[in-house]
């Protein structure tokens, strides 16, 4: 059962969001934890998560970062503390 479950938050055509689906792929692969990805784009769920949270990096229904790119060093790090949970 997939405990982890990642919502990266943008619009439609965000290149920069793209990569980040991607770049979180990627990195789940490397630390072998099964989760569950998602890019959602539905400005309800979008504004759910409050003003500027564009591009948005969720874990577990927790906004990690918003309004900026997090790094692959945060990325990983929450995704350790997440599996470890």
């Amino acid at each position: 059962m997939l405990h982890i479950n990642i919502k990266i938050l943008g619009v439609e055509g965000c290149p920069n969001c793209t990569n980040l689906v991607q770049t979180t792929i990627n990195i789940l692969s490397e630390l072998q934890i099964a989760a569950g990805v998602e890019k959602v784009t539905d400005k309800k769920i979008v504004e759910s998560f409050g003003p500027g949270a564009i591009p948005g990096f969720v874990i577990n229904k927790k906004l990690k970062a918003g309004g900026r790119l997090p790094s692959r060093k945060e990325i990983v790090s929450w995704l350790k503390e997440e599996n470890n949970t």
